[in-house]
Protein backbone atom coordinates (compact mmCIF):
# COMPACT_ATOMS: atom_id res chain seq x y z
CA UNK A 1 0.00 0.00 0.00
CA UNK A 2 1.22 3.49 -0.80
CA UNK A 3 0.02 5.54 2.50
CA UNK A 4 -1.26 8.01 0.01
CA UNK A 5 -4.75 7.72 1.72
CA UNK A 6 -6.21 8.07 5.37
CA UNK A 7 -5.31 5.09 8.18
CA UNK A 8 -3.41 3.44 9.91
CA UNK A 9 -0.23 1.71 8.21
CA UNK A 10 2.85 -0.52 9.68
CA UNK A 11 5.99 -0.60 8.16
CA UNK A 12 8.54 -3.35 9.12
CA UNK A 13 12.40 -2.55 9.89
CA UNK A 14 15.16 -5.27 10.71
CA UNK A 15 16.28 -5.03 14.17
CA UNK A 16 19.96 -5.52 13.23
CA UNK A 17 19.99 -8.64 14.99
CA UNK A 18 21.56 -11.36 13.50
CA UNK A 19 20.02 -15.09 14.26
CA UNK A 20 22.82 -17.28 15.32
CA UNK A 21 22.37 -21.30 15.68
CA UNK A 22 24.76 -22.91 18.04
CA UNK A 23 26.20 -26.25 16.90
CA UNK A 24 24.99 -29.59 19.05
CA UNK A 25 27.62 -30.88 21.23
CA UNK A 26 25.63 -34.19 21.97
CA UNK A 27 25.95 -36.79 19.05
CA UNK A 28 29.02 -39.30 19.50
CA UNK A 29 30.35 -41.73 16.45
CA UNK A 30 31.18 -45.06 17.89
CA UNK A 31 33.21 -47.32 15.36
CA UNK A 32 32.97 -51.05 15.91
CA UNK A 33 32.07 -54.89 14.51
CA UNK A 34 28.50 -55.28 14.14
CA UNK A 35 26.28 -57.83 13.34
CA UNK A 36 25.38 -56.81 9.90
CA UNK A 37 22.28 -57.66 7.90
CA UNK A 38 21.89 -57.29 4.11
CA UNK A 39 21.54 -53.37 3.98
CA UNK A 40 23.79 -51.77 1.45
CA UNK A 41 24.72 -48.83 3.41
CA UNK A 42 25.53 -51.30 6.35
CA UNK A 43 29.47 -50.11 5.97
CA UNK A 44 28.61 -46.08 5.95
CA UNK A 45 27.71 -44.17 9.32
CA UNK A 46 24.07 -45.06 10.57
CA UNK A 47 22.31 -42.23 12.51
CA UNK A 48 20.51 -44.39 15.14
CA UNK A 49 18.18 -42.63 17.86
CA UNK A 50 17.50 -45.70 20.16
CA UNK A 51 18.38 -48.61 21.83
CA UNK A 52 15.68 -50.74 19.94
CA UNK A 53 16.61 -49.13 16.60
CA UNK A 54 20.38 -50.61 16.84
CA UNK A 55 19.49 -53.85 18.06
CA UNK A 56 16.84 -53.50 14.82
CA UNK A 57 18.79 -52.68 12.19
CA UNK A 58 22.26 -55.00 12.81
CA UNK A 59 20.39 -57.61 13.17
CA UNK A 60 20.73 -61.23 11.04
CA UNK A 61 17.10 -60.88 9.13
CA UNK A 62 14.25 -57.96 9.96
CA UNK A 63 13.01 -60.08 13.05
CA UNK A 64 15.93 -61.97 15.00
CA UNK A 65 18.79 -59.27 16.42
CA UNK A 66 22.15 -60.21 17.95
CA UNK A 67 21.10 -60.94 21.18
CA UNK A 68 18.35 -63.21 20.34
CA UNK A 69 21.34 -65.48 18.37
CA UNK A 70 23.45 -65.11 21.25
CA UNK A 71 20.81 -66.63 23.64
CA UNK A 72 20.19 -69.24 21.29
CA UNK A 73 23.82 -70.05 21.09
CA UNK A 74 23.74 -69.70 24.72
CA UNK A 75 20.57 -72.90 25.03
CA UNK A 76 22.06 -74.71 22.61
CA UNK A 77 25.29 -74.78 24.22
CA UNK A 78 23.39 -75.72 27.08
CA UNK A 79 21.32 -78.24 26.01
CA UNK A 80 24.69 -80.05 24.50
CA UNK A 81 26.41 -79.75 27.29
CA UNK A 82 23.31 -80.96 29.66
CA UNK A 83 22.96 -83.79 26.91
CA UNK A 84 26.85 -85.14 27.48
CA UNK A 85 26.61 -85.20 31.14
CA UNK A 86 23.45 -87.20 31.05
CA UNK A 87 25.08 -89.23 28.25
CA UNK A 88 28.30 -90.11 30.49
CA UNK A 89 27.20 -90.44 33.95
CA UNK A 90 23.91 -91.28 33.31
CA UNK A 91 22.53 -88.97 35.18
CA UNK A 92 20.55 -85.67 35.30
CA UNK A 93 22.59 -82.90 34.60
CA UNK A 94 23.11 -80.75 38.09
CA UNK A 95 20.83 -77.42 37.92
CA UNK A 96 24.42 -75.21 38.51
CA UNK A 97 26.14 -76.84 35.38
CA UNK A 98 27.37 -73.54 33.89
CA UNK A 99 26.33 -72.38 30.47
CA UNK A 100 29.53 -72.25 27.77
CA UNK A 101 30.59 -69.10 26.60
CA UNK A 102 28.44 -68.11 23.08
CA UNK A 103 31.00 -68.65 20.20
CA UNK A 104 33.41 -65.93 19.22
CA UNK A 105 31.50 -64.88 15.88
CA UNK A 106 28.79 -63.71 17.93
CA UNK A 107 30.95 -62.32 21.09
CA UNK A 108 33.38 -60.17 19.00
CA UNK A 109 30.12 -58.26 18.17
CA UNK A 110 29.44 -57.33 22.14
CA UNK A 111 31.58 -54.27 22.58
CA UNK A 112 30.12 -51.95 20.28
CA UNK A 113 26.80 -53.08 21.03
CA UNK A 114 27.70 -52.58 25.37
CA UNK A 115 28.91 -49.25 24.23
CA UNK A 116 25.54 -48.27 22.37
CA UNK A 117 23.27 -49.65 25.33
CA UNK A 118 25.45 -47.47 27.55
CA UNK A 119 25.22 -44.36 25.66
CA UNK A 120 21.81 -44.98 26.12
CA UNK A 121 21.45 -46.21 29.50
CA UNK A 122 23.13 -42.76 30.33
CA UNK A 123 21.30 -40.16 28.72
CA UNK A 124 21.85 -40.07 25.07
CA UNK A 125 19.50 -39.09 22.82
CA UNK A 126 21.46 -40.06 19.18
CA UNK A 127 24.41 -41.48 18.31
CA UNK A 128 25.73 -42.96 14.65
CA UNK A 129 27.04 -45.84 14.51
CA UNK A 130 30.12 -46.64 12.01
CA UNK A 131 30.56 -50.51 11.19
CA UNK A 132 33.75 -52.29 10.74
CA UNK A 133 34.61 -54.90 8.72
CA UNK A 134 38.17 -56.94 9.31
CA UNK A 135 39.40 -59.59 7.68
CA UNK A 136 40.94 -61.36 10.21
CA UNK A 137 41.82 -61.79 14.15
CA UNK A 138 44.53 -59.91 13.82
CA UNK A 139 44.85 -55.97 15.21
CA UNK A 140 46.36 -55.04 11.91
CA UNK A 141 42.93 -55.89 10.36
CA UNK A 142 41.24 -53.38 12.84
CA UNK A 143 43.29 -50.82 12.62
CA UNK A 144 43.09 -50.32 8.92
CA UNK A 145 39.15 -50.56 9.17
CA UNK A 146 39.75 -47.93 11.62
CA UNK A 147 40.95 -45.84 9.08
CA UNK A 148 38.35 -46.36 6.81
CA UNK A 149 35.62 -45.60 9.11
CA UNK A 150 37.24 -42.65 10.01
CA UNK A 151 37.67 -41.44 6.47
CA UNK A 152 34.16 -41.98 6.15
CA UNK A 153 33.39 -39.87 8.97
CA UNK A 154 34.79 -36.92 7.64
CA UNK A 155 31.59 -36.10 5.97
CA UNK A 156 29.37 -36.32 8.98
CA UNK A 157 29.70 -33.02 10.41
CA UNK A 158 27.02 -33.22 13.28
CA UNK A 159 29.32 -35.38 15.38
CA UNK A 160 31.20 -34.13 18.49
CA UNK A 161 32.74 -37.02 20.15
CA UNK A 162 34.30 -40.34 18.59
CA UNK A 163 34.84 -43.44 20.49
CA UNK A 164 35.88 -47.02 19.26
CA UNK A 165 35.33 -49.40 21.82
CA UNK A 166 37.04 -52.20 19.63
CA UNK A 167 40.40 -51.15 20.28
CA UNK A 168 40.81 -51.65 24.15
CA UNK A 169 39.06 -55.50 23.96
CA UNK A 170 41.64 -55.87 20.76
CA UNK A 171 44.61 -54.40 21.63
CA UNK A 172 47.11 -56.33 23.55
CA UNK A 173 49.66 -53.64 24.69
CA UNK A 174 49.76 -49.91 25.16
CA UNK A 175 51.55 -49.53 21.92
CA UNK A 176 48.41 -50.91 20.14
CA UNK A 177 46.29 -48.48 22.28
CA UNK A 178 48.63 -45.80 21.02
CA UNK A 179 48.24 -46.25 17.38
CA UNK A 180 44.54 -45.98 16.97
CA UNK A 181 44.20 -43.22 19.81
CA UNK A 182 46.71 -41.33 17.45
CA UNK A 183 44.46 -42.14 14.48
CA UNK A 184 41.41 -41.01 16.77
CA UNK A 185 42.95 -37.78 18.00
CA UNK A 186 44.26 -36.92 14.31
CA UNK A 187 40.80 -37.26 12.94
CA UNK A 188 39.29 -35.06 15.59
CA UNK A 189 42.03 -32.31 15.13
CA UNK A 190 41.42 -32.30 11.27
CA UNK A 191 37.73 -31.83 11.97
CA UNK A 192 38.18 -29.63 15.16
CA UNK A 193 34.92 -30.25 16.37
CA UNK A 194 35.14 -33.25 18.04
CA UNK A 195 36.64 -35.02 20.84
CA UNK A 196 37.81 -38.43 21.41
CA UNK A 197 36.99 -40.74 24.26
CA UNK A 198 39.95 -43.48 24.85
CA UNK A 199 40.18 -46.51 27.32
CA UNK A 200 42.74 -48.32 28.65
CA UNK A 201 43.82 -51.58 28.57
CA UNK A 202 41.78 -54.04 30.77
CA UNK A 203 44.99 -55.52 32.46
CA UNK A 204 46.01 -51.37 33.68
CA UNK A 205 46.58 -51.03 37.75
CA UNK A 206 47.49 -47.87 38.99
CA UNK A 207 50.74 -48.41 39.10
CA UNK A 208 50.99 -49.18 35.59
CA UNK A 209 49.23 -45.34 35.50
CA UNK A 210 51.25 -43.76 37.30
CA UNK A 211 53.56 -42.31 35.12
CA UNK A 212 51.04 -41.55 32.34
CA UNK A 213 49.73 -43.82 29.58
CA UNK A 214 51.78 -42.94 26.55
CA UNK A 215 49.75 -43.09 23.65
CA UNK A 216 52.69 -41.33 21.40
CA UNK A 217 50.09 -38.10 20.71
CA UNK A 218 51.67 -34.85 19.70
CA UNK A 219 50.92 -31.63 21.79
CA UNK A 220 48.09 -30.67 19.46
CA UNK A 221 46.36 -34.48 19.05
CA UNK A 222 46.93 -34.39 23.42
CA UNK A 223 44.36 -31.43 23.06
CA UNK A 224 41.59 -33.46 21.21
CA UNK A 225 42.01 -36.99 23.36
CA UNK A 226 40.11 -37.80 26.91
CA UNK A 227 41.02 -40.73 28.79
CA UNK A 228 39.16 -43.02 31.03
CA UNK A 229 40.54 -45.67 33.44
CA UNK A 230 39.34 -48.67 35.10
CA UNK A 231 36.67 -50.31 32.88
CA UNK A 232 32.99 -51.36 34.12
CA UNK A 233 31.16 -54.58 34.92
CA UNK A 234 28.03 -54.52 33.07
CA UNK A 235 25.46 -57.42 33.68
CA UNK A 236 25.76 -57.93 29.75
CA UNK A 237 23.40 -57.66 27.01
CA UNK A 238 22.68 -61.74 26.68
CA UNK A 239 22.35 -61.88 30.71
CA UNK A 240 26.07 -62.86 30.62
CA UNK A 241 28.03 -60.48 32.96
CA UNK A 242 30.97 -58.86 31.41
CA UNK A 243 33.66 -56.28 31.60
CA UNK A 244 33.65 -53.44 28.68
CA UNK A 245 35.39 -50.27 28.06
CA UNK A 246 33.87 -47.41 29.68
CA UNK A 247 33.72 -44.97 26.64
CA UNK A 248 30.21 -45.61 25.28
CA UNK A 249 28.66 -44.97 29.25
CA UNK A 250 30.92 -41.52 29.30
CA UNK A 251 29.71 -40.49 25.96
CA UNK A 252 26.07 -40.96 27.52
CA UNK A 253 27.17 -38.67 30.57
CA UNK A 254 28.76 -36.20 28.73
CA UNK A 255 25.68 -35.88 26.06
CA UNK A 256 23.38 -36.06 28.70
CA UNK A 257 25.70 -32.75 30.85
CA UNK A 258 25.55 -30.93 27.83
CA UNK A 259 21.41 -31.13 27.65
CA UNK A 260 20.62 -30.36 31.12
CA UNK A 261 23.61 -28.13 32.06
CA UNK A 262 25.33 -26.83 28.73
CA UNK A 263 28.86 -27.69 27.14
CA UNK A 264 30.51 -25.10 29.31
CA UNK A 265 29.67 -27.43 32.20
CA UNK A 266 32.29 -30.30 33.21
CA UNK A 267 31.14 -33.75 32.65
CA UNK A 268 31.72 -35.08 36.01
CA UNK A 269 30.99 -36.02 39.77
CA UNK A 270 28.17 -37.56 37.71
CA UNK A 271 26.90 -41.04 38.51
CA UNK A 272 27.22 -43.72 35.81
CA UNK A 273 23.99 -45.90 34.92
CA UNK A 274 24.01 -49.68 33.48
CA UNK A 275 26.79 -50.90 34.89
CA UNK A 276 27.14 -52.88 38.22
CA UNK A 277 30.45 -51.68 39.31
CA UNK A 278 34.11 -51.23 38.77
CA UNK A 279 36.66 -53.40 37.56
CA UNK A 280 38.89 -51.91 39.83
CA UNK A 281 38.62 -49.28 42.98
CA UNK A 282 41.10 -46.22 43.22
CA UNK A 283 42.10 -44.44 45.84
CA UNK A 284 42.40 -41.08 46.12
CA UNK A 285 46.25 -41.28 46.37
CA UNK A 286 46.35 -43.36 43.73
CA UNK A 287 43.66 -41.13 42.00
CA UNK A 288 46.69 -38.22 41.97
CA UNK A 289 49.46 -39.42 39.87
CA UNK A 290 46.77 -40.54 37.52
CA UNK A 291 44.88 -36.71 37.45
CA UNK A 292 48.22 -35.29 36.63
CA UNK A 293 48.77 -36.98 33.54
CA UNK A 294 45.16 -36.38 32.47
CA UNK A 295 43.89 -39.78 33.34
CA UNK A 296 40.49 -39.31 34.11
CA UNK A 297 39.18 -41.93 36.95
CA UNK A 298 36.12 -43.60 37.56
CA UNK A 299 35.39 -43.95 41.72
CA UNK A 300 33.06 -45.45 43.98
CA UNK A 301 31.91 -43.58 47.03
CA UNK A 302 30.35 -45.29 50.07
CA UNK A 303 26.38 -44.32 49.54
CA UNK A 304 26.53 -43.80 46.20
CA UNK A 305 27.02 -45.35 42.64
CA UNK A 306 30.27 -45.54 40.23
CA UNK A 307 31.07 -41.71 39.71
CA UNK A 308 33.00 -40.14 36.87
CA UNK A 309 35.49 -38.06 38.88
CA UNK A 310 37.74 -36.22 36.47
CA UNK A 311 37.52 -34.23 33.49
CA UNK A 312 40.66 -33.57 31.44
CA UNK A 313 42.15 -33.96 28.43
CA UNK A 314 45.75 -35.36 27.84
CA UNK A 315 46.88 -32.17 27.67
CA UNK A 316 50.03 -31.24 30.00
CA UNK A 317 49.12 -28.10 32.22
CA UNK A 318 53.14 -27.26 31.53
CA UNK A 319 53.16 -27.05 27.80
CA UNK A 320 49.56 -26.50 26.77
CA UNK A 321 47.45 -25.36 29.40
CA UNK A 322 44.51 -23.82 27.77
CA UNK A 323 43.22 -26.86 26.52
CA UNK A 324 43.54 -29.10 30.04
CA UNK A 325 40.13 -28.87 30.96
CA UNK A 326 37.81 -31.14 28.81
CA UNK A 327 34.60 -28.30 29.02
CA UNK A 328 37.09 -25.95 27.94
CA UNK A 329 38.24 -28.04 24.53
CA UNK A 330 34.32 -28.86 24.04
CA UNK A 331 32.91 -25.23 24.40
CA UNK A 332 35.58 -23.98 21.98
CA UNK A 333 35.22 -27.21 19.08
CA UNK A 334 31.32 -25.72 19.60
CA UNK A 335 31.97 -22.45 19.14
CA UNK A 336 34.43 -23.37 15.96
CA UNK A 337 31.72 -25.73 14.54
CA UNK A 338 28.44 -23.75 15.19
CA UNK A 339 29.05 -20.12 15.64
CA UNK A 340 29.78 -18.68 12.92
CA UNK A 341 32.36 -15.00 13.75
CA UNK A 342 30.35 -11.98 12.96
CA UNK A 343 31.72 -9.01 11.27
CA UNK A 344 31.62 -5.88 13.46
CA UNK A 345 28.97 -3.93 11.67
CA UNK A 346 26.68 -7.08 12.38
CA UNK A 347 26.52 -6.47 16.12
CA UNK A 348 23.72 -4.91 17.90
CA UNK A 349 25.11 -1.03 18.68
CA UNK A 350 22.47 -0.56 21.24
CA UNK A 351 24.02 -0.76 24.85
CA UNK A 352 20.63 -2.88 26.10
CA UNK A 353 20.93 -5.33 23.32
CA UNK A 354 22.69 -8.44 24.19
CA UNK A 355 24.56 -10.58 21.57
CA UNK A 356 22.95 -13.80 20.02
CA UNK A 357 26.45 -15.50 20.71
CA UNK A 358 25.37 -15.25 24.63
CA UNK A 359 22.46 -17.36 24.42
CA UNK A 360 24.53 -20.10 21.94
CA UNK A 361 27.45 -20.39 24.21
CA UNK A 362 25.13 -20.44 27.57
CA UNK A 363 21.56 -21.21 26.33
CA UNK A 364 20.26 -21.75 30.16
CA UNK A 365 21.92 -18.90 31.44
CA UNK A 366 23.16 -20.68 34.39
CA UNK A 367 26.78 -19.81 34.08
CA UNK A 368 25.87 -15.90 33.16
CA UNK A 369 23.04 -15.46 35.17
CA UNK A 370 23.15 -11.32 36.52
CA UNK A 371 25.92 -10.87 34.70
CA UNK A 372 26.08 -8.10 31.70
CA UNK A 373 27.02 -9.52 28.05
CA UNK A 374 30.03 -6.87 28.27
CA UNK A 375 31.46 -8.89 31.24
CA UNK A 376 30.96 -12.29 29.36
CA UNK A 377 34.74 -13.26 27.66
CA UNK A 378 35.57 -15.98 25.46
CA UNK A 379 37.85 -18.53 27.18
CA UNK A 380 41.84 -18.63 25.83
Amino acid sequence: MSGLTPGVYVDEVPSGVRVVTGAGTSTPAFLGLTYRGDDPDSDSPQLVRSWQEFHDRYATDGSVGLFDELKKAVRLGEDVMRGAWSAVTGGEAPSDLRTPDPGDELERFLPLAEAVHGFFANGGASCYVVPLVVEDNEFASLLRALEGGLEALESVHDVQMVAAPDIAVWATSTGDLGACARKLAAHCLKMRNRVSILDTLSTHTPVDLAEGLDLGLDGAQRTYAAVYYPWVQVPGLDGRPRQVPPCGHLAGIWAATDATRGVHKAPANVVIHGITGLTRTVSADEQGPLNNHGINCLRAFPGQGPTVWGARTQSRMESDPDYVYLNVRRLVCQRTSGAPRRRTADLPTGGHEKSPLVDVVFPRGGVSAGVSPPCLRWPR
